[in-house]
């Protein structure tokens, strides 16, 4: 038999060929194997960790978990992302619950700390350095931070030093290190100086409701809750189901974008390429002009930490000087002297007022020259209790402002100090003490810029600006700023806020020796031999800044006309009709510097081609002749702050031993200006620079100015002078003291001139 024949089929009308075939049951799909997942599963890890989908990353941890429970890559990951989301009681869990054969001591203490169990997290973290391999830099971090919340602010500060000294520097470590250690240096500085404690001073009933006062609440408007109220979730009665996110469409997705996976776009997408936050401008090209309309509040940052406890900066402060134009910044005045850079409230005490350098200074005159012992007393004058018309104080008030007045003042309680015998009796016959134990009230004539020149003569000068310019220009210069580039190199770690260069050196030496001194931990961490080379080289760039080769160049502008005042003081001094005896002025240390170089002294003493120490003193003393010579002579004599117990005596224009009158007059009258006038044509390049005294008084007023500190040099000319004209005049003392030499080393300048009126003993 053959096959059995098949019954043919035909299709209904309107049915395809084949529709009623039967497809093939599904089969169920297999599961991928457990290597393979766990591939994926890792490649979206990574991608959503990339992207900063940390709750998302945390879901798939768990996933990974749930098929190797003991994954520690994928139990590390978790707890990574656990701390980055601050979900620390979960990451104390995940902690106590993973495999006990990995130490995972630093993370639980991380988490303790952050949950403010202090107790707990140093002491696990006294365990946990004691052992071997352990990450020492990631512990000295949190033993930082749980000293700065435990208030052992000290142990923050020297922790955070010894991190900054290794730090990378411009890295984001090392700026985290630097905020702290200013918040730890504020508190430290809080306590040290006793205001704290000062609260405590205070009545109990304040102090209480200090402490029991509600915080300030702000007033939100009405409008504004509505709002809020409308936009936080859904109504009352409301389905939440409804109010639910909605699903994203992935037909709406841009290809190649996962959700949850890809970054999310640039929010300033939409901005210029110029007003985006990550633009950087292309070197060569010019900012804008920084036109703005309206007004733009600039609000300084608050002051704390050196320099102080340099800006500190650290503080964020302002340049003492704009090295183009020498427009002087802010300055402050401690108890121990000035800080020039940045202002700091806080520095240490100071608890005996007669270790102040000013005060010091003012001592060591009264001694010299305001003591019946003394042989260089000034006689004539009151010792005990000052008569204001024998004395005429004058005192810088430029760009640096209030601390070298603070400085005059200190000085003056220290020649003129309080004394009981200052008293009066009334009509009723009450006596009446002055304030503080018989304190002397000394009048202070401030003098500006603005309306005279003599004493800052170097600013807002066309023609000195110059002379700078020409300066950084020279060889010399250049020279050594090759030679300094190592150094300033090295000390940008340790300089915050001052562009570190050699043109700007006087700025930085300004900040590292005012750190060095106030800011105890910024001490500790300076290496040796930073200030010593700082200090350098600011002495080399003020030296050729304030100085010219020729007597009456540009350079020497400070001491060409500071002296004015001095010398028509002089003249009054040798009269006897006018009660004057004493002239005192307070000035910086640029007129040192030119004096120096117009005289001859800097060549002859090179060790004084530099800035003087705070608290200088110039005195030149007139003295007479041997027997035999009816010549009057002068001697210079320099007190280098309190480095110097005693005067040095120095010699001037070349000569072994004191210098006749007339020849220094002779060698320097021509170059004096002593007018705003002839300031104005010095300044502004006029071939007719040196035009002799202008004045419209008599010949006598004419001859007012000259140079720096010669304080007896007019003194002794009007003198001569006026023996023709007047029979009777002030005698001088002679003094034969021995004078001792004295070694001198160059720091810093803020200085004192002074007339001395003196008559034979």
């Amino acid at each position: 038999m053959g096959p059995k024949p098949t019954k043919p089929t035909t299709a209904k009308p309107g049915q395809a060929k084949g529709a009623n075939r039967k497809r093939p049951a599904a089969k169920p799909k297999q599961p991928l194997p457990l290597p393979q997942r766990l591939r994926r599963l890792f490649t979206s890890l990574c991608a959503q960790i990339d992207g900063g989908h940390f709750a998302n990353a945390v879901k798939t941890c768990d996933k990974i978990l749930k098929l190797v429970p003991d994954d520690n890559d994928a139990i590390q990951t978790k707890l990574f992302l656990l701390l980055q989301t601050e979900k620390y009681d979960a990451a104390l869990a995940l902690i106590d619950a993973s495999n006990a054969g990995i130490d995972r001591s630093f993370e639980k203490a991380y988490s303790l700390y952050r949950l403010e169990r202090e107790p707990e997290a140093a002491e696990l973290l006294r365990e946990l350095k004691s052992k071997e391999g352990v990450d020492e830099r990631g512990a000295l971090h949190l033993e930082a931070q749980l000293a700065y919340r435990m208030g052992d602010y000290q142990t923050a500060c020297d922790l955070y030093n010894q991190l900054l000294d290794t730090a990378e520097p411009q890295s984001d470590e090392q700026a985290d290190i630097l905020t702290n250690l200013q918040a730890s240096q504020k508190h430290l500085d809080f306590i040290n100086v006793e205001f704290l404690h000062a609260l405590d001073s205070l009545p109990g009933a304040l102090t209480s409701s200090l402490e029991s006062a509600p915080p300030p609440s702000q007033q939100v408007p009405a409008a504004a809750l509505s709002n809020l109220a409308s936009t936080s979730g859904p109504a009352p009665g409301e389905d939440p189901a409804k109010t639910a996110p909605k699903r994203v469409r992935m037909k709406r997705v841009p290809k190649g974008v996962i959700p949850g996976v890809t970054p999310p776009p640039d929010p300033e997408r939409w901005l210029k390429k110029s007003e985006r936050s990550t633009h950087v401008q292309a070197k060569g090209r010019k900012k804008g002009g920084g036109a703005t309309q309206g007004v733009v509040m600039d609000h300084p940052p608050a002051s704390g930490g050196a320099s102080t406890g340099h800006s500190s900066q650290k503080g964020g402060g302002k340049k003492k000087k704009n090295p183009s134009n020498y427009a002087p910044g802010p300055t402050e005045a401690t108890p121990l002297g000035e800080v020039s850079y940045q202002p700091r409230p806080m520095v240490s005490k100071v608890t005996d007022p007669s270790q102040a350098e000013s005060h010091n200074l003012g001592r060591f005159l009264r001694e010299t020259y305001l003591n019946e012992n003394s042989p260089s007393r000034i006689r004539g004058m009151r010792y005990d209790l000052v008569n204001t018309k024998q004395i005429h104080i004058r005192v810088k008030n430029g760009g640096e402002g209030k601390p070298v007045f603070d400085s005059c003042i200190a000085l003056l309680q220290g020649l003129f100090p309080p004394n009981p015998n200052n008293r009066m009796t009334l009509a009723n016959g009450e006596t009446v003490v002055a304030p503080l134990n018989g304190y002397q009230y000394i009048p202070v004539e401030t003098v500006e810029p603005s309306n005279d020149r003599s004493l800052e003569s170097w600013t807002d000068c066309p023609a000195f600006e110059k002379h700078i310019k020409n300066f950084y220009g020279s060889d010399e210069f250049k020279k050594e700023a090759k030679n300094a580039e190592p150094f300033f190199n090295a000390v940008k770690g340790f300089v915050y806020g001052p562009e570190v260069s050699f043109e700007n050196a006087v700025s930085v030496f300004d900040f590292v020796g005012t750190e060095l001194t106030y800011n105890k931990s910024y001490a500790y961490r300076l290496p040796p031999t930073y200030i010593e080379q700082a200090r350098h080289w600011a002495n080399f760039h003020e030296n050729g800044v304030f100085s010219s080769k020729d007597i009456g160049g540009i350079g020497n502008l400070p001491a060409r006309t500071v002296l004015s005042p001095i010398l028509t003081a002089m003249e009054r001094i040798v009269w006897d009709d006018d009660p004057l005896q004493l002239m005192v002025q307070e000035i910086s240390y640029q007129p040192f510097i030119s004096l120096f170089h117009m005289t001859g002294i800097a060549e002859r003493y090179p060790e004084l081609q530099a800035m003087p120490n705070f608290a200088s003193a110039l005195a030149i003393e007139l003295r007479g002749g041997d027997e035999g010579d009816p010549r009057d002579f002068l001697r210079f004599k320099f007190k280098n702050g309190t480095d110097d117990a005693d005067f040095q005596v120095l010699h001037v224009f070349g000569h072994n031993g004191d210098i006749p009158l007339t020849e220094f007059i002779y060698r320097t009258e021509n170059y004096v200006i002593d007018s705003n006038k002839q300031w104005a044509r010095v300044c502004s390049g006029s071939p007719n620079e040196v035009s002799g005294w202008v004045s419209n008084s008599a010949s006598v007023n004419g001859i007012c100015a000259a140079l720096l500190a010669l304080v007896m040099l007019v003194g002794m000319f009007f003198l001569t002078r006026f023996v023709a004209r007047r029979n009777k005049r002030r005698a001088y003392i002679r003094l034969e003291e021995p004078e001792p030499q004295v070694s001198y080393d160059p720091f810093w300048g803020e200085g004192f001139a002074g007339c001395l009126g003196m008559e034979d003993a």
